[in-house]
This record gives C-alpha cells, structure tokens and sequence, in this order.
C-alpha cells in the first residue's frame, strides 16, 4: 500500500493570506509561500509519505450553476457572501495575491515532481476527493482545516489532519458515520459558503431521529418554509417560499463530494490522470529563484532538507 499525502494548498494559502490581511502585499505573500512551503515539507517528512499531490481552487462549477439564479433552487450565489465585507483595497490586494497563487502552482508543477491537482471549474475539495475515490488501495494523509472532508472518512484508508492544530480530525461527534455527517450538513447547510439551510432551526435531536426514521424523514422532506432572501448584488430582499425536499437535494449537489454532475466527474478525473502522467521535473535551480524572488532567505538557507519533498524521491531510496 503506497502513502499518499494530500495537501490542500489553496486552503493553507488562502488562510495566511487573511490572517496576515493589513500586511504589505510583499510581506504577506512572503508569509504566505514560506508558511505553505514549511507545512509541505514538515508533513511529508512527519508522514513519511511516498508522494505529494497538492491541490489548488479554480473557479468553481458551483459558482457557475448558483450565477443563475433563476436555475437556483435558493436564488443564493455559492460562496456569494465571502467578499463583500472587504474594503477596496483589500479586495484589489486579494487579486494581486491571486496571481502570486499561480506562481506556486507553476512552480511546483514545472519544476518539481509533486503532482498538482488544479483546473478551471473545479475545487480542490473536488480534486482531492476525486484523487481518493480514484485510488482506494493506497493510504491517503490529508492536510486541511476544512471540516468538510470529514465526509470521506468512509474507509480507514484516509487521516485527515488539521494544520491549525496538528490533530487528526474524527467523525466522534457524528457516530463516526459519514452518512449521518452529509444528512445534518444537507439540513444544516453552511454560511460560510452561503448554502441555506434546507430546514431552518430544526433541532438536533429531529435530525437524528429523521436520519434513523424513513417516515419521520419523508415528513420533514415535505415541510414548507419562508425565508428572506437578501439579494447579492446589493437589491432589496425578497420574501420566498421554499420546500425542504428540494433545497436538501440542492445541498447534496452543492455539498456531497460524489454527487458532482457526471461531465464534473469526467472532468476529475481526466485532470487526475493528467496531471500524474505529465508531472515535471524537479529543478534545483529554480526552486532557489523562487525562494530569491520573495525572499524566503530561512527556506533558501535550509534548501537541501526540501529536495526529498520536491523530488518525490527520499534519501536512500
């Protein structure tokens, strides 16, 4: 069984980014690549994993579909709410920042042997999941402060480790059922991605006994309630009426990483096998530009400790 470490870039690169928001743009994307780098290689070394995939966010597919909210189920744009407290000079420095993300991936898909996971209309929750799902003979080591990915904990060949904490995370507090963590977060929904909650202030203890009950379930899929929605674009809100059968089903469509539409599914899985056939080669040379561009003078200094990692190939070995 081949160990696998699965690294979650945009999330460790996103999160440095707002933690060090007032930062100068330099500074911060300094942090930025120094923290990614370090929690790469301290995991690859901590795991002693046989191979890094690194995956990156693209605009999603969720977004396109939720754009068009007369298609919407919940006239709710995905994630349509992560923005829109920044002020303007925030949001043109998270654009500048963009462009630097594309560095990192450039750098380790051209010059290293990592194998990067990142394309148009797809998350990295999306390709990561599909990686998984694609090799389930090998043991996989996720790196993620994303709660989500707790629904793949299906089989005991997948840890997931928040880099926050260094912990592993577990589904203790959901029966250490994958099923039952879905049900709740498709009930529940989740504001942080602007996903509405398909029955609103429905009590725990319902949940459970309608996760366990087909008929106690069938009866809350056929509640009807009213909700005012607050237009994105910044329109005034409007009162509507929605059924919880067809908002559920929209959260596992939005939420429930094997229920992507099929063309998302092909689209997975070619970039999957794309991007294992076609990895680069690691470039000693370059690595150190990189580190020299954005002065990374600790990493630089400590370069060779980092050449297992980018080599996919370990001392010895």
């Amino acid at each position: 069984m081949s160990r696998k470490l699965l690294i979650d870039a945009s999330n460790i690169l996103y999160r440095t980014f707002f933690a060090h928001i007032k930062e100068s743009l330099d500074v911060n994307v300094g942090m930025c690549h120094h923290i990614a780098l370090s929690t790469i290689n301290k995991y690859f070394n901590n795991t002693k994993a046989d191979e890094v995939i690194l995956a990156f966010d693209d605009y999603s597919w969720r977004k396109a579909y939720t754009k068009h909210l007369d298609k919407c189920v919940t006239y709710k744009k995905y994630k349509g709410t992560r923005r829109k407290d920044m002020t303007p000079s925030d949001k043109a420095k998270l654009e500048k920042f963009d462009s630097h993300i594309q560095e990192f991936v450039d750098l380790f898909r051209n010059q290293t042997r990592v194998v990067v996971l990142h394309r148009k209309y797809l998350e990295a929750d999306d390709l990561i999941a599909g990686y998984i799902q694609m090799h389930p003979e090998d043991e996989h080591i996720l790196v993620s402060s994303d709660k989500d990915f707790m629904q793949l904990l299906v089989r005991n060949n997948l840890k997931i480790i928040d880099p926050m904490t260094d912990k592993e995370r577990t589904l203790e507090e959901h029966n250490n059922d994958p099923d039952f963590f879905m049900f709740e977060k498709c009930l529940r929904g989740d504001s942080g991605d602007n996903v509405m909650s398909s029955y609103p202030r429905i009590r725990q203890t319902k949940i459970e006994e309608a996760y366990r009950d087909p008929l106690v379930r069938t009866n809350i899929m056929q509640n009807k309630f009213t909700v005012l929605v607050n237009d994105d674009d910044g329109g005034m809100p409007v009162e509507r009426e929605f059924i919880t059968q067809e908002v559920f089903e929209e959260n596992i469509l939005l939420m429930d990483l094997t229920a992507q539409p099929e063309y998302i599914r092909d689209l997975i899985e070619a970039t999957v096998n794309e991007a294992i056939e076609n990895r680069g080669k690691f470039n000693y040379i370059e690595f150190l530009r990189f580190c020299g561009k954005y002065e990374l003078n600790a990493i630089r200094e400590r370069a060779d400790s980092y050449v297992s990692m980018l080599s996919c190939k370990r001392k010895g070995s």
